[in-house]
């Protein structure tokens, strides 16, 4: 649970770790009734310890993608990692009703994302990254006004 400590302190928003929108597509969301927490979170010597029920889990070839708790819900930004527009919508649309929203990572430098199209390659192709967006929601303002920044040349001084 990505934020649930740091929102128990006041935190307004929190965000999860980078998830690549190929690792999370394909993943089935279960909800945990009796979870446990993993043996690194508990004393080395003692069994594992009793987790808030209820834990979102999202399980793709017996591994947990993705893990949220109602709690967050209201405050948890999903980070994403996506070069494909189609892609990430398919990957947002997997969460969307278990996090407060999608955050698609356009800053991260890291030689991985960077090879693969996201993070801060995305900001050199203004397009597609204003492409990426949920079915419903309309161009952003923000949006719109990163494209012009990019096209447009400042106004001529007055005589």
């Amino acid at each position: 649970m990505p934020g649930a400590t740091a929102l128990e302190y006041g935190a307004e928003l929190v965000w999860g770790p980078e998830i690549v929108d190929k690792a999370i597509i394909g993943s089935v969301r279960e909800v945990c009734r009796t979870c446990f927490l993993p043996p690194s979170r508990a004393a080395v010597d003692s069994p594992p310890l009793p987790a808030r029920t209820g834990t979102i889990k999202f399980i793709k070839k017996g591994r947990s993608i993705f893990e949220c708790h109602p709690f967050e819900k209201s405050r948890l930004i999903f980070q994403l990692g996506s070069a494909d527009p189609a892609l990430a919508v398919e990957a947002a649309l997997l969460v969307a009703g278990d996090v407060a929203g999608v955050g698609l990572n356009c800053g991260c430098p890291k030689p991985f994302s960077l090879s693969g199209g996201m993070g801060a390659a995305l900001l050199k192709v203004p397009d597609k990254l204003c492409a990426v967006r949920l079915p419903s929601s309309p161009p952003s303002s923000a949006d719109l006004s990163y494209r012009s920044s990019e096209t447009s040349s400042p106004p001529s001084p007055s005589p």
